[in-house]
Order: structure tokens, then sequence, then C-alpha cells
């Protein structure tokens, strides 16, 4: 098995613990680790190869007001990052700690009008 790599929007806490947020934009605890998205790198089949977020099932409507609001208000940059597995958020995402930042993939994931 090689290396697995996730997608992070914005940069990484320093403590390395993603923080929880209530539906009234209040904190309500820490994540285990990091939050991110699973990575898949896939062919748009014109020969051109993109990373691509696995989004966590079960899908909610947490889950998708997260996803667009990181990309379309708060306009973070997207990195693909590698580390070490630690669990599961509270959106079921993977965490992780010991990130590294691979790679700047912001212009992957900008909104298209």
């Amino acid at each position: 098995m090689g290396k697995r790599y996730y997608i992070r929007f914005g940069g990484i806490p320093k403590n390395e613990q993603s923080i929880m947020w209530s539906s009234q934009n209040e904190i309500i605890g820490k994540e285990p680790g990091v939050s991110v998205y699973d990575a898949l790198y896939l062919d748009d089949e014109k020969g051109n190869w993109h990373w691509h977020l696995v989004i966590p099932t079960p899908i909610t409507e947490s889950t998708i007001d997260t996803m667009v609001s990181l990309i379309t208000y708060q306009h973070r940059q997207v990195f693909l990052v590698e580390g070490q597995y630690v669990g599961r958020g509270s959106g079921n995402e993977p965490c992780i700690r010991n990130v590294e930042i691979v790679e700047n993939i912001t212009d992957q994931f900008r909104l298209v009008r």
C-alpha cells in the first residue's frame, strides 16, 4: 500500500487539533487531530490529473455546509497533506497528526461560476 494523502482546507493549527463548532458558531470542543478529507488522484479523461476529495459518509447537511463554507466564503488555501491517522472527527472526517504539507493545490479548488 502506498502513501495515504489528504486534503486540508486552511493552515495547520500549531497544536495539531482542529476546533469543533456548533451550528451557532460557538466552540464546543477539539478534534483528535487536524481535520482533513481523504484524497484521490484521478484522471479527468482528458489527460489531466487532479486531486479530488472524498466526502465522509454518511453525508450530512452539516458536512455539505462546512465544505461550501470553506470553499466559497472563507477562501482558504487548500493543501495536499500527509500524516499519521489518529481517528475521526465530529463530521466523520479523518483526523491526522504529524502533518506534512506536500503541495498547495488551491487552484484545483477555485469556485467556477
